[in-house]
């Protein structure tokens, strides 16, 4: 199912792969902007100061992670059973696996 569900995508995922990197590298900007205006933060201790500037850095790492994974899984993205050259390879496609393992209605058409 892992393997079908990697190779059945289409245009609209595609779109809402660009959708998700381009909000996740406006989550970054903000974050970045966060990081930067809490090593400024004037507050009464330091170690107020300390847990603001941690946090503000583990979220920037945290969305920078997202940001990047979403980025390689749109280079990666397969479109196999979508992509008409792909379909004129041969006749007849075959997905095998394990009686009642996947529904036919999961499956691409034709």
């Amino acid at each position: 199912m892992a393997d079908l569900r990697r190779d059945d995508n289409n245009e609209l995922t595609q779109k809402k792969l660009a959708q998700k990197a381009w909000s996740l590298d406006e989550a970054v900007k903000l974050t970045e902007v966060v990081l930067a205006e809490s090593q400024a933060l004037d507050t009464p201790s330091e170690e107020g100061k300390a847990r603001a500037f941690a946090t503000a850095e583990s979220d920037v790492e945290v969305v920078a992670k997202k940001a990047e994974s979403t980025r390689k899984r749109i280079d990666t993205l397969s479109t196999k059973f979508e992509d008409p050259a792909y379909l004129r390879c041969a006749d007849y496609h075959y997905i095998m696996a394990p009686h009642r393992m996947s529904k036919t209605t999961e499956l691409p058409e034709q």
